[in-house]
């Protein structure tokens, strides 16, 4: 098992936003490139850009605008394409992004990261449209 508490706190997606989750009251903690893929694909324009002059180290994400309109071929493959735009990082490496449509009311997303001298990494995200609908009803910043 690896350690929980080394890195940065990591950041978990949920279905109200992002959140913090803490194991009998220490932080658990991001020990790879979790972060960075998280913020890269959610982050839209990064607050976090202004700290930083060098435009190359920016994070600028249309991944989630991507996802809003009708499931289409031409759309599923549209979010792949934002997906790998999201990921080009020098310290993610080789990224790869598959959209696919298993059932009318669900995207699910797979990928893999190759960060240069690290371990490869995969991810799933599934998109459950009635959580879109209500977060846009009730946005998370509201509550």
């Amino acid at each position: 098992m690896s350690d929980i508490f080394q890195g940065d706190p990591k950041i978990f997606m949920g279905d109200d936003g992002a959140y913090l989750k803490f194991v009998g009251g220490q932080c658990a903690m991001d020990g790879g490139i979790e972060n960075l893929v998280t913020l890269s694909l959610f982050g839209g324009d990064w607050w976090g850009n202004d700290l930083f002059s060098d435009p190359d180290t920016h994070l600028n994400s249309d991944f989630e605008k991507t996802l809003s309109g009708p499931v289409t071929l031409s759309q599923l493959d549209d979010i792949e394409q934002a997906g790998e735009r999201a990921l080009i990082n020098p310290a993610i490496g080789k990224a790869e992004f598959i959209a696919s449509n298993p059932n009318g009311s669900q995207i699910t997303y797979k990928g893999r990261v190759s960060p240069p001298g690290g371990n490869e990494t995969e991810f799933s995200l599934i998109n459950n449209f009635g959580n879109w609908i209500n977060q846009t009803k009730n946005p998370a910043y509201r509550k």
